[in-house]
C-alpha cells in the first residue's frame, strides 16, 4: 500500500508526436493526483499555471490569445489547458499493492471548482492590462520607460512577446513629420498660419494616449473620441483605425446598440476582457445612452460575467471612439469626448483628389507602424526629456489626461487639442440649440414697444418671464431640440404629448442658473425657479 505522505512517483512523459523532432527531447510535465480532497489539487495546479500563461483579472482567470486579448477561462477549456502543462492522474493499486498511474483528464465539476478557489486563484499574477508592443510607463519613482516584453508585476501589463520593434532614437523634428504626412490627405480644414491645427492636435493627442496608456493611473479619467465629418467618405473611420492600429495592430468596430440592455451587456463584457479601445462606427442622427454617460463618467466599472451570475469591478480601461456623419450628442455625452470634426468641400466624395491611399492595411503594415511608432515614443521620450510641460488648459475632470497626452501634442507643436471648437461644430447639439433659442426668446424680450411683445413673454424682475408653452413654440419656430419635441401642431401652437413634455422639461431644467455669451459679448442666465406645476422660467440679461 501507498505510505502516507509519501509522492508517488513522476509519471511519464507525454510522447511526441510521431516523426516530430526532438522525440527524446521532451521534458517531464509535472503530475497532480487526483483525489477526493479539492484544496490540495488546486493549489498543486495553481502552482503550475502561474508560470504558463494564466492570470486572473478581479477573479476571472484569464489568458491572452495572439492578438494580445484577455480570454475568460471556461471549466470546459481548462479541463484540457492544464494537459499541456501537466499531467492529471489517478493512483490505483493492485492485488500486490503496486501503485499504477493511469492519466485522466479532470471533471467539468471539479474544473468548475478550481477556477473558483482561493488556492488556485492567489497563485496566479493579477493582469491589469496587456499590449502587443512596448508601451511607455511610469514607474512609482516617476521615471518613464518601456515596458518589456512578458509580464511587468508593478504595472500588472503583460507585453506579448515578438511584437514590432520600432527605433528608439527617433529625432523629434522626423517624428513630427513622419505623423504630419500620414494626417496630410484628411480634410481637417482648420490650418493656422503658424502651421498649428487644433483637429489635427487632437488626433495626435488620442494616438498618444493609446500608445503610452501605462503613464497615466487605471482609474484615471480618459477623454474619448468623437470624429464627424459633413460628408460620407471624409476619413472618420480612418481616424479612428490611425488611433488605434498603430499600437494593437487591428481595429474592431461594432454598430452602435439599439437597447440600454445590449450597451450594458457590450460594455460589462469589453471591460472585463480588458479592452483598450471600443470602438463604435457609423452613428446617425442624434446620440445618448444613459449606460455609456455612465461607463464615461466611472473610474471603474461593475457588470455580471456573461454566463454566470457572478458580478466583477474592475477599472475602467478603454477608450471610447464614436463616428459619424453631423454627429449629434447630449451635453453630458458631449464634454467626455475629444471632438475632431472634419469639413469635406466636394459634394461628391469620390471627387476628392488623393493623393496617397491609406487604409487599415496600409496602417497594419510592419514597417508602418514601426515608423508610427518609433515617431509616438520620440515624442514622448523629448517630451519628457524636457520637463513634461504643461500645456495652455486643460478639461475639468480630465486634468492627468490633458497635462499628459494634450500636453505631449502641444509641446510637440501641432497645436492645442484641447481649444474648444465652435458650438456649432462641437457636437453638444442642447447647448447650441439652447443657444438659438436664447437668442430668439431675448430678441422677442428686447422690442421697443411692449405691445409688440409676445403674450408668452412678460417683464419679470431682472428680467422676463417666459411661459413653457411660448418656449416650446419658439424651439419649433428655431428647429431647437427638434429630437426631443414629439407633438403635434394645435391652433398656431406646438402641443406636445406627455413624454415631450417631460422630456424638454428636464432639458430646460439642466439649463437652470447656467449663463450663456451670445454675439455681441452679451450675457445671459436662464433660470428655472419653482418646482412641478409652480416651475417658471426666466430670462435675465446680465
Amino acid at each position: 500500500m501507498r505510505e502516507r505522505g509519501v509522492e508517488p512517483p513522476a509519471p511519464p512523459a507525454l510522447p511526441p508526436a510521431e516523426g516530430s523532432e526532438g522525440a527524446n527531447e521532451v521534458p517531464e510535465l509535472p503530475a497532480v493526483e487526483i483525489t477526493p480532497v479539492i484544496a490540495p489539487i488546486a493549489a498543486q495546479i495553481g502552482g503550475i499555471l502561474c508560470t504558463n500563461g494564466v492570470f486572473t483579472r478581479q477573479r476571472a482567470v484569464m489568458t491572452i490569445d495572439r492578438a494580445g486579448r484577455l480570454v475568460e477561462m471556461s471549466a470546459k477549456r481548462f479541463r484540457t489547458y492544464v494537459e499541456d502543462h501537466l499531467i492529471t492522474y489517478r493512483a490505483r493499486y493492485d492485488q500486490a499493492g503496486t501503485m499504477q498511474r493511469r492519466a485522466e483528464t479532470i471533471g467539468v465539476d471539479m474544473a468548475a471548482t478550481i477556477l473558483e478557489s482561493d488556492q488556485f486563484l492567489r497563485k496566479q499574477r493579477e493582469l491589469s492590462r496587456t499590449a502587443t508592443v512596448r508601451q511607455p510607463v511610469k514607474r512609482k519613482d516617476g521615471r518613464i520607460e518601456l515596458l518589456p516584453e512578458g509580464y511587468d508585476a508593478e504595472s500588472g501589463t503583460y507585453t506579448v512577446p515578438g511584437g514590432v520593434e520600432f527605433a528608439l532614437d527617433m529625432p523629434l523634428d522626423a517624428a513630427r513629420s513622419v505623423l504630419r504626412d500620414v494626417l496630410a490627405e484628411l480634410p481637417l480644414n482648420d490650418r493656422k498660419p503658424d502651421g498649428t491645427s487644433r483637429n489635427e492636435a487632437a488626433i495626435i493627442a488620442l494616438m498618444l494616449s493609446v500608445f503610452a496608456a501605462p503613464l497615466i493611473g487605471l482609474t484615471t479619467r480618459r477623454l474619448n473620441a468623437m470624429l464627424s465629418s459633413n460628408s460620407v467618405g471624409s476619413g472618420k473611420t480612418l481616424i479612428g483605425q490611425m488611433i488605434v492600429i498603430p499600437t494593437y495592430g487591428s481595429c474592431d468596430l461594432q454598430p452602435v446598440p439599439e437597447t440600454e440592455e445590449n450597451w450594458r451587456k457590450i460594455l460589462d463584457t469589453e471591460t472585463l476582457a480588458g479592452s483598450p479601445v471600443i470602438f463604435f462606427d457609423d452613428i446617425e442622427g442624434f446620440f445618448k445612452s444613459q449606460i455609456l454617460n455612465a461607463y464615461l463618467t466611472a473610474p471603474t466599472w461593475s457588470g455580471r460575467r456573461m454566463h454566470s451570475q457572478s458580478k466583477f469591478t474592475v477599472p475602467k480601461l478603454a477608450t471610447v471612439i464614436l463616428t459619424g456623419n453631423n454627429l449629434e450628442v447630449s451635453q453630458d455625452v458631449s464634454r467626455r469626448f475629444l471632438h475632431v470634426k472634419m469639413l469635406v468641400d466636394e459634394a461628391n466624395p469620390q471627387e476628392r483628389t488623393i493623393k496617397r491611399e491609406i487604409d487599415d492595411a496600409w496602417l497594419a503594415s510592419p514597417e508602418k507602424r514601426a515608423l508610427l511608432l518609433a515617431a509616438m515614443w520620440a515624442i514622448v521620450r523629448e517630451w519628457d526629456a524636457a520637463g513634461r510641460p504643461r500645456g495652455k488648459r486643460v478639461v475639468r475632470g480630465y486634468e492627468e489626461w490633458c497635462r499628459t497626452y494634450a500636453a505631449m501634442s502641444e509641446w510637440a507643436g501641432f497645436g492645442d487639442a484641447l481649444e474648444p471648437l465652435p458650438v456649432e461644430d462641437s457636437g453638444n447639439t442642447e447647448l447650441a440649440d439652447m443657444l438659438a433659442l436664447i437668442e430668439r426668446l431675448l430678441a422677442q424680450a428686447q422690442v421697443q414697444d411692449d405691445l409688440d411683445r409676445p403674450a408668452g413673454i412678460t417683464p419679470a424682475a431682472g428680467g422676463w418671464e417666459v411661459t413653457f408653452q411660448h418656449i416650446v413654440d419658439s424651439a419649433v419656430a428655431v428647429n431647437s431640440f427638434t429630437w426631443a419635441l414629439r407633438g403635434r401642431e394645435k391652433d398656431d401652437h406646438f402641443i406636445l404629448d406627455a413624454s415631450g413634455n417631460s422630456r424638454f422639461g428636464k432639458i430646460l431644467s439642466g439649463f437652470g442658473g447656467k449663463k450663456f455669451r451670445l454675439d455681441g459679448g452679451r450675457v445671459v442666465e436662464w433660470d428655472t425657479p419653482g418646482k412641478k406645476r409652480g416651475k417658471h422660467y426666466l430670462l435675465k440679461l446680465l
